[in-house]
């Protein structure tokens, strides 16, 4: 368990062992302000695979993972719920996202400040075969999976969610 933000500022590789649940205490915010169980910032080639992110109390966490100023980044076969943002990407260049299972959070208060996989900057960012429901862009959906996807060149707007 960890009170808040992980703050990851070099490369690393995060392997969950069968079972792997990390609970963390993060907050939700209307306005969209980022709180990140993982802040994946300054980190080129970090791997995060096989682990289990929900948040520490209730379903209503903040941003499970938040990739900022990182390139070639792998995040992969996680099981991430309960969060507002689940996955989110600012400067991930060369970075991958494949076979992750998201639900996001059931908070009805939020609106539509809830989403599963969202690339604010990046070039080159594959997501492949994650399974996202409860999202604001999978609503009227139970559920999707991604197929390959690539984004290139998207707009950022990425300071004012500080």
């Amino acid at each position: 368990s960890e009170s808040g933000s992980v703050k990851v500022p070099h490369s690393v590789r995060i392997v969950g062992e069968r079972g792997a649940v990390l609970k963390v205490a993060t907050t939700s915010d209307a306005a969209g302000k980022l709180d990140p169980a993982l802040h994946i910032k300054n980190a080129d080639h970090t791997l995060i695979w096989g682990l289990e992110i929900q948040p520490m109390t209730t379903d209503k966490g903040g941003t499970a993972i938040l990739i900022d100023n990182s390139k070639h980044v792998v995040i992969a076969k996680n099981n991430i719920m309960g969060h507002q943002f689940s996955i989110m990407f600012e400067q991930g260049d060369h970075s991958r996202l494949l076979k992750n299972e998201i639900v996001t959070t059931s908070d009805g208060t939020l609106g539509i400040a809830k989403h599963g996989i969202v690339v604010i900057n990046g070039d080159h960012v594959h997501i492949v075969g994650n399974k996202v429901s409860n999202s604001f862009f999978g609503k009227g959906l139970p559920s999707f999976t991604t197929q390959l996807t690539t984004v290139s060149r998207s707009w950022s707007s990425f300071e004012k969610l500080f």
